[in-house]
């Protein structure tokens, strides 16, 4: 650069030009040593490995689901195919950064299903739909019993219905999925052919009758309409 100063050549552009490529040069090298250093780290420590169901960084997570499957381990990013069959590309300082879940180093994946149950005409509905739920999960083979056999809590009541929840284990990560579509379209065909009432959105309107010479003039129009 001082050569073609010094023979009169204009260097300024030569001088933004090079700034700018060092700067995107030190932003990519950045990158590049933060994904390597993060995919050595993930092989000594081992947080997942080939074949374990993870569930995916908070900042990938949305389209492809929540969870996938660990497919490949490389030196700058790792390879997740989701429960759809994508295969993502995710670098590896995401998976360093941020929380990871690693199903398949659990004792067995907890899962929980929620209903709303209407408490009307009685509360006996109530009662029913627990029995089926419990009666569902039980005969389920995916469904583990241990640590804990599965079990159905009432979590909350409100005037018009009530939160039941079903919580229970599967065996395998892989699973997941499939075992709470299964139950949850067991529930609904169980109620279904029961009779039992899911909850439903209500909306309370109330009818507020008007005052002097409006009610007056109400009043009067629905008399003529009554005599006629």
């Amino acid at each position: 650069i001082m050569i073609l100063d010094h023979f009169g050549f204009d260097i300024s552009a030569l001088v933004a030009t090079l700034g700018v490529g060092s700067l995107a040069f030190a932003l990519a090298a950045r990158s590049f040593l933060e994904d390597t250093i993060a995919g050595f780290l993930i092989m000594i420590d081992k947080p997942f490995g080939v074949g374990d169901r993870i569930q995916l960084p908070q900042t990938v997570m949305g389209e492809y689901g929540d969870w996938g499957d660990v497919a490949e381990i490389g030196v700058r990013s790792t390879r997740v195919r989701s429960v759809d069959g994508v295969l993502l590309t995710v670098p590896n300082s995401r998976l360093i950064n941020e929380v990871v879940v690693n199903f398949s180093h659990s004792e067995s994946p907890n899962l929980r299903v929620r209903v709303r149950i209407g408490v009307e005409p009685q509360l006996e509905n109530v009662k029913r739909s627990v029995e089926e739920i419990e009666r569902i999960a039980f005969d389920d083979p995916d469904i583990a019993r241990e640590p804990r056999a599965p079990e159905v809590v009432i979590r909350e009541i409100q005037e018009y219905d009530v939160l039941v929840e079903l919580r229970f284990y599967v065996d395998d990560a892989r699973k997941m999925r499939r075992t709470k579509s299964r139950i949850t379209e067991n529930i609904l065909a169980a109620f279904e052919e029961k009779g039992i009432r899911i909850a439903t959105p209500r909306q309370l309107v109330q009818l507020v009758p008007a005052d002097g010479d409006d009610a007056r003039s109400h009043y009067s129009a629905e008399r003529k309409s009554s005599e006629t």
